[in-house]
């Protein structure tokens, strides 16, 4: 495992979520975290990746979302911003990562090695949320949000 910190800067930029990449598990268990349709609003939204700044997506669901004024019988996402960033680069193999280890990634963007973004100091969503991006061995870049998966391609 190593870490850079200073290889963040090729990464900076516009991008559009293009394509939704759910879990093996997705849809298999009693609660899901972002239903399929908020998993659609999320199509065609914009992430900015800057030195200082990143932004994201969360529908503020869960498990006990009730404690946090969600309402379960609507559906909407709201743009989380996060200023004054740091990154936190490292490569990684998949059984070191947490959630990737599981075999739950699609199929579509399953391989052994990733380079792991996380974006610091993370956000509070009735829980502290840190925000995970990976990029593939061919540059795909994926966003990891509300326990789901998407692509990301540069605007």
């Amino acid at each position: 495992m190593t870490t850079d910190t200073d290889g963040m800067a090729e990464y900076y930029g516009y991008y559009q979520i293009t394509q939704f990449y759910p879990t093996i598990y997705y849809g298999k268990i009693k609660y899901d975290c972002l239903p399929e349709q908020e998993a659609d609003m999320m199509i065609g939204q914009e992430i900015t990746i800057k030195e200082d700044f990143f932004n994201t997506y969360d529908n503020n669901r869960r498990p006990n979302s009730r404690i946090a004024d969600r309402l379960e019988d609507g559906f909407w996402i709201g743009e989380v911003k996060i200023e004054h960033t740091e990154y936190c680069i490292e490569r990684k193999y998949r059984k070191d990562i947490y959630g990737l280890r599981d075999n739950m990634l699609p199929d579509q963007i399953t391989q052994q090695e990733y380079i792991e973004i996380d974006v610091y100091p993370g956000y509070y969503a009735g829980d502290n949320t840190l925000p995970q991006l990976f990029v593939t061995e061919d540059g795909k870049i994926i966003l990891y949000a509300m326990g789901e998966y998407f692509l990301l391609k540069k605007s």
